[in-house]
């Protein structure tokens, strides 16, 4: 994948960039990564109102959004598109390497686990359908493809930054975030049963709801 920097940034930052391209293997697939100069919070689209965004396009592009994005996304070389808000490419450094590392694994999940995304859209309508008398906090990591890729991301973290590191930044997020204890409270909780495999662990979650 090829990596493009529309917002300004510092070369110990780009170096940071390069190594997780190069620790996750995304250099090996056909895509552009952007770190953008902007963010989109009024855009009608809501996607683009996200703070960063993995698509797959190998079947095409039937996605809407700023003209330069676009243009990237209808090159005939782009499978996979990975989009950096500017309030992330700014973000301290060990916040970009997280998030960044998290969507790239998302393109490594196009190859090591087909049909997968497929599942995810099942899931995702079946943990919407919650009865309402178990109301319950429902983040993103309930779904296995993305307890997977923010697996991945947080081994990044710390093989980038060290442990100490780690630790402090999770401090740091639960100190500025009234929400991210129960966040961090949760993702150690389906860490630590996780089987390594997030189509049959998809799958397991399905059945369990029929």
């Amino acid at each position: 994948m090829k990596t493009l920097f529309r917002v300004e940034t510092p070369p110990q930052r780009r170096e940071f960039v390069l190594r997780v391209s190069h620790e996750v293997g995304a250099e090996e697939h056909r895509g552009y990564v952007l770190f953008d100069d902007n963010d989109y919070p009024d855009y009608p689209i809501l996607k683009w109102r996200k703070r960063a965004l993995h698509l797959d396009l190998r079947c095409g592009v039937d996605e809407a959004g700023p003209e330069h994005i676009l243009k990237l996304m209808n090159s005939p070389d782009c499978d996979h598109f990975v989009w950096l808000s500017k309030r992330i490419a700014e973000s301290e450094p060990v916040h970009m390497v997280r998030v960044y590392a998290h969507e790239l694994r998302h393109v490594i999940q196009g190859t090591l686990y087909s049909g997968l995304s497929k599942l995810t859209a099942e899931l995702t309508v079946s943990l919407q359908k919650s009865p309402p008398e178990a109301p319950r906090t429902l983040y993103s990591i309930e779904l296995p493809q993305e307890l997977d890729a923010e697996l991945a991301a947080w081994q990044l973290v710390r093989s980038v930054f060290g442990d100490d590191e780690y630790v402090a930044y999770r401090s740091r997020e639960i100190a500025n975030n009234a929400k991210a204890a129960d966040y961090f409270r949760r993702f150690d909780e389906l860490a630590s049963s996780w089987r390594d495999d997030p189509i049959a662990e998809t799958r397991r979650l399905l059945l369990s709801r029929d």
